[in-house]
């Protein structure tokens, strides 16, 4: 008898549960911090920055800035029914 009214107790708190809500990622003002320590330590900015089209898939241009200067780094692209981000590396540094 217990276990059946805590299975029934179970069954409705799960109705008023809310799952994990995503929230996309990318934009076009997307930035990230990210600080590496090893001796020292040193903060990169990575930023998208406009938009292209790579074999029929809308990406963002995502940029590392590195001492003063912006490197186009690589292109993200957003899957927003999968939940996923797919990376694609500039060639010059892969």
């Amino acid at each position: 008898m217990k276990r059946q009214i805590l299975f029934i107790l179970l069954s409705i708190s799960a109705l008023y549960l809310k799952g994990q809500a995503y929230h996309p990622m990318l934009s076009d003002s997307s930035v990230w911090y990210i600080t590496q320590c090893f001796e020292s330590c040193f903060t990169d900015k990575y930023y998208t920055s406009g938009d292209t089209i790579i074999t029929g898939k809308h990406y963002y241009k995502y940029f590392r800035r590195m001492s003063q200067k912006d490197i186009l780094y690589a292109f993200l692209r957003e899957d927003t029914q999968t939940k996923k981000v797919y990376f694609k590396g500039n060639d010059r540094f892969f």
